[in-house]
């Protein structure tokens, strides 16, 4: 309200006053209206590494509302570790199983059930974050594919077999395991995925 408030203050004199309650201190949670807010269920972010100082710093700050990142690198020797440890939780660096098995033990490092795995080379734009958090509220599916929306020769690509290209991404990792192939490598889940409607950037 632009201007000069008008005050609010009650007529001095004796004022009855609301006795203090005692008991426990109140909380976020006590509000329904910041309650709402708070996600019910914590999550991991994930992202395994090789010589990805490039990309790195990009994707952890778009994910830097999450309530831990891990990642898993494989030696790299452009600095892509040091920009990770400015910005994770925890970095590891570690032999190269396979993708499948690297992402599989990122998420087992991960201190919450709840994973989003996430490509060196992806940003998760803040509508999509909002979505993540909305629906950890009160998921009512193990897993949910994310759409994934490609940048190539100056533009976002939304055409051709290229998009929506739905990706497995956010799962809870007692339903769900990374599978071990060589390539194309996807999260097996035990139930069928929810989808999500905003885009992760690739």
């Amino acid at each position: 309200m632009s201007g000069p408030a008008a005050s609010c203050r009650p007529p001095s004199g004796n004022v009855a006053r609301k006795p203090k309650r005692r008991g426990r201190r109140s909380s976020a949670r006590d509000s329904p209206v910041l309650a709402a807010t708070l996600p019910a269920v914590k999550l991991t972010v994930t992202v395994i590494t090789l010589n990805e100082a490039d990309h790195i710093e990009f994707a952890l700050t778009s994910v830097a509302w999450a309530d831990e990142i891990i990642v898993i690198d494989s030696g790299s020797t452009d600095g892509t570790v040091d920009i990770a440890r400015r910005h994770a939780t925890r970095v590891e660096v570690l032999d190269w199983p396979g993708y499948g098995a690297q992402k599989n033990r990122a998420a087992d490092l991960a201190s919450n059930d709840w994973i989003l795995s996430l490509d060196a080379d992806e940003h998760v734009p803040a509508d999509l974050a909002d979505e993540i958090r909305r629906v950890l509220e009160h998921p009512d599916a193990a897993g949910y594919r994310i759409p994934r929306v490609t940048w190539y020769l100056g533009r976002w690509i939304r055409s051709t077999d290229w998009y929506p290209d739905p990706q497995l991404r956010l799962y809870d990792r007692r339903a769900g395991r990374w599978s071990l192939r060589q390539v194309h490598e996807s999260v097996e889940l035990s139930q069928p995925p929810g989808l999500l409607r905003h885009e992760v950037q690739h």
